[in-house]
């Protein structure tokens, strides 16, 4: 209970600089024609493209031209290596998706045919170490932060204990805060329009972690499907 509290307490910190600019130390590419999109690389194992698949010159194996289909205008923003000490180099294709559920693809550069991996996001983190890092909200209730690594040419989540939410909102229906996971004890009861922050999301019981106006703290389910009233403001279901 007591690294619980301590983690809490880290979390809550987050909010004095978790608004810093992240991996300050990498180049940025605004991805053409979609605002808000981009991507962080490390300009030494990088080369940047960042057209439509449509502008492609007609003999690069992306190239696409079909009129009507979404893909066309996917875009073949850069070529990088996700691990410098390594040869192996990466081609990353955004696309917006066919119902706004945007994404990255990579495609190892010497093989051909389907993606080796697909991130949903709209900021893209490439330093060059082995790992990748994805921000923006898409197709999730939630700003969801992840990291990935890859080894030999697999991808992988690198698994947390909670995700990072960070949102100060508001309750859109009366809200009962638990102590623990199962629900069962008591701590607050929330009115409709009560002033909260969400702190943390736990996948494993889809639950949140919510710091009231007063500071209690406690944790609360939230359905996930577009069949479930929304309860908390600023949380989305089914990444709408």
């Amino acid at each position: 209970m007591k690294l619980l509290f301590l983690f809490i307490f880290s979390v809550v910190s987050l909010n004095v600089f978790g608004q810093n600019n992240p991996f300050n130390n990498l180049d940025i590419l605004e991805i053409e024609s979609y605002q808000g999109v981009s991507i962080k690389y490390d300009p030494e194992t990088t080369e940047i493209i960042n057209k439509a698949l449509k502008d492609l010159d007609t003999n690069d194996p992306f190239y696409y031209n079909s009129i009507g289909d979404f893909s066309t205008y996917d875009i073949k923003a850069i070529k990088t290596k996700i691990d410098k000490k390594t040869n192996d180099e990466y081609i990353v294709i955004f696309s917006a998706g066919p119902s706004g559920d945007p994404s990255f693809e990579f495609y190892n550069s010497k093989e051909k045919g389907k993606p080796n991996f697909v991130i949903n996001g709209l900021n893209l983190y490439i330093p060059g170490n082995g790992f990748i890092y994805i921000s923006g909200h898409t197709n999730n209730m939630f700003d969801t932060r992840k990291k990935f690594q890859i080894v030999n040419n697999v991808f992988s989540e690198v698994e947390q204990p909670f995700y990072y939410v960070g949102i100060s909102t508001k309750t859109l229906k009366p809200l009962t805060l638990y102590s623990d996971k199962q629900l069962k004890s008591i701590v607050a009861q929330l009115p409709k329009d009560y002033d909260i922050e969400v702190l943390i999301f736990e996948k494993e019981n889809s639950i949140f972690l919510i710091r009231t106006e007063f500071g209690l703290v406690g944790w609360v389910k939230v359905g996930i499907g577009s069949q479930q009233p929304d309860i908390i403001d600023k949380i989305f279901f089914n990444g709408d």
